[in-house]
């Protein structure tokens, strides 16, 4: 059981390195925060994971899959609201990002 935590605990940390790597690598803001968005998640979950293998306490396993689903959620809607906010303020993205591939407007 202790393997699969450490396992579990080191994949979790390939996702927060990949996250830091996205942040370097990519060059517009709404790029770097999808890496980071994303990546965050997945180890968090890989984290939580390594957490309920550790512990066989049924209170420390629900607050870690609290805190799993509270920052999964807070995540994903605090990065749409910056997103939005950076659209609506006129930050540019580089390059051309075509939402709509089959025609329609382009942004």
């Amino acid at each position: 059981m202790m393997l699969l935590t450490y396992i579990s605990i080191f994949i979790g940390f390939v996702f927060l390195i990949g996250s830091v790597i996205g942040v370097f690598r990519f060059k517009d803001g709404y790029q770097k925060m999808q890496a980071v968005t994303i990546a965050t998640s997945m180890s968090l979950f890989w984290f939580a994971l390594g957490t309920l293998l550790y512990s066989l306490d049924i209170v420390i396993i629900v607050k870690s899959i609290l805190i799993y689903l509270f920052m999964l959620i807070t995540s994903a809607v605090s990065s749409n609201m910056l997103v939005n906010a950076s659209l609506d303020s006129g930050i540019p993205m580089i390059g051309e990002v075509n939402l709509f591939p089959k025609g329609g407007e382009k942004r």
